[in-house]
């Protein structure tokens, strides 16, 4: 049986680059929902942001 932890440690090296990359891509995110929607609010975009790194991180 393959050990999951393994999985992602070929993914990703060590926890910090996978935390790296999901802020990179969360605030990538943001920045797109920010060009669409000027007049978003930012409070609603930081729990969603909040709200998909909990779920990525629920996956591992």
């Amino acid at each position: 049986m393959v050990d999951p932890s393994s999985i992602s440690s070929l993914f990703f090296p060590s926890m910090f680059l996978f935390t790296l990359h999901v802020f990179v891509l969360a605030l990538l995110i943001a920045c797109t929902s920010r060009l669409c929607y000027v007049s978003g609010d930012i409070r609603h975009e930081l729990s969603t942001l909040i709200g998909l790194s909990g779920m990525i991180t629920e996956l591992l």
